[in-house]
């Protein structure tokens, strides 16, 4: 990897929509071998893939919310009944440990409609 792929991976990190030839212009290559070194770094998995970023708040997903969970029962089923808002869950982890009674650990994102209610 030289400092021409490194400029290439700038700015795709800033902008990864931006044209080939428009990449090409702020690397000083043209279109073609801007290509093929993006083709390249992403062969060899430094360019893993391209992703949008988008606006939690727009969305209704500006809130994270961290759940500690003690109950006598972890199992699938429990789970599937006791979280009716499973599409906000992220992550479920249980923690056993020097509890009395185990933990389960949560990261859920309230969508903003139900905040509001």
């Amino acid at each position: 990897m030289d400092t021409i792929d490194r400029k290439i991976l700038a700015v795709l990190q800033e902008d990864a929509s931006r044209s080939v030839a428009d990449i090409g212009k702020d690397v000083g290559l043209s279109a073609t071998p801007c290509w093929k070194r993006i083709q390249k770094l992403e062969a060899e998995g430094v360019i893993q893939k391209r992703v949008a970023l988008v606006d939690q708040n727009k969305v209704g997903l500006g809130i994270t919310v961290f759940v500690s969970i003690e109950a006598g029962d972890h199992s699938a089923e429990w789970r599937g009944r006791n979280f009716l808002m499973r599409e906000q869950l992220f992550f479920l982890r249980f923690l056993p440990g020097e509890h009395e009674t185990p933990k389960q650990y949560a990261r859920l994102r309230p969508r903003a409609s139900a905040r509001n209610q």
